[in-house]
């Protein structure tokens, strides 16, 4: 009975050294491509000027949409992008507003998050996922309160017809405030590096031209699409400063009982010897 106890155990560490091996590479990996400290504060700040921005003009285009529903300009913009008829633009159009019906979009969201997660970014994890739930929340909040028919197909070419409300464009708001987070985690986050580029220019790229194809399925008008752009980035925007900021904090006042909090390993610091919350305060503020 006492071999097989320690057979047993013997196992169980073999198991486990290398999940210990795996997670700690990721650690080491996340702590090597993060920026400084007062590098990620300026980046945020930019961030949240321009979050102010865009409330403001959020707020002047919903009372514009709820006063007057119907916008000459929106029927000609959907006909001059519906006029460009090349086979590859179709296609592309198709391809980028895929990932942001059900039930992929919740499987690549659920995918990514784990992802974040599994470099040892907790807080991140969590903001990606508020980042999403919130954008689709709120999405259907503004729907319900605006009512507005989508295009019909009397007047412009739909591709597939959606018994739900137009204003917000839903695909538009959810790669604003989803992945917009992601492309504010890399920006703000990882040092210059061709992976950070590579990151920046795919989740960018996905967050622009969803715009123009939710337009050229005929599923939105312009301004649908506008208003989703302009309310996309709130839910994810408030996020990006928890892990930069109060967070941080909060993590280095409970590190001394021996947690293993990304807020430390960005910042280089191993668990064995953590300072006291004075001197957290300094480093991060």
């Amino acid at each position: 009975m006492v071999i097989n106890r320690m057979s047993t155990q013997k196992n169980k560490k073999t198991v486990i050294k290398p999940a210990e091996k795996i997670k700690e590479g990721a650690h080491k990996a996340a702590r090597a491509a993060s920026a400084a400290a007062p590098v990620r504060r300026y980046r945020a700040g930019v961030f949240l000027v321009i979050l102010l921005i865009i409330t403001a003009a959020f707020a002047v285009l919903t009372f514009l949409v709820k006063t007057t529903p119907s916008f000459p300009l929106d029927l000609q913009v959907t006909r001059g992008i519906q006029a460009i008829n090349i086979p590859v633009f179709e296609g592309l159009m198709v391809a980028v507003s895929w990932p942001g019906f059900w039930p992929q979009a919740g499987i690549i969201t659920g995918l990514i998050i784990l992802l974040i997660l599994g470099f040892g970014l907790q807080w991140e994890a969590l903001g990606s996922l508020i980042a999403a739930l919130l954008s689709i929340g709120l999405n259907v909040l503004v729907k319900d309160l605006i009512q507005r028919p989508r295009p019909a197909a009397t007047l412009v070419h739909v591709l597939a017809k959606l018994t739900d409300y137009s204003f917000p464009s839903g695909h538009v708001m959810f790669y604003t405030g989803f992945y917009g987070f992601i492309v504010f985690l890399a920006f703000t986050l990882l040092k210059p590096s061709l992976k950070r580029s590579l990151l920046l220019a795919f989740f960018g790229l996905l967050v622009l031209l969803v715009g123009i194809s939710r337009i050229y399925v005929g599923e939105h008008w312009a301004s649908d699409v506008l208003e989703a752009y302009l309310l996309g980035p709130d839910p994810g925007g408030h996020h990006p400063t928890i892990p930069l900021g109060q967070t941080s904090l909060l993590c280095a006042s409970t590190c001394r009982k021996g947690c293993n909090l990304s807020c430390i390993n960005r910042i280089g610091v191993t668990t064995t010897d953590v300072p006291s919350p004075k001197w957290w305060r300094q480093k991060l503020l």
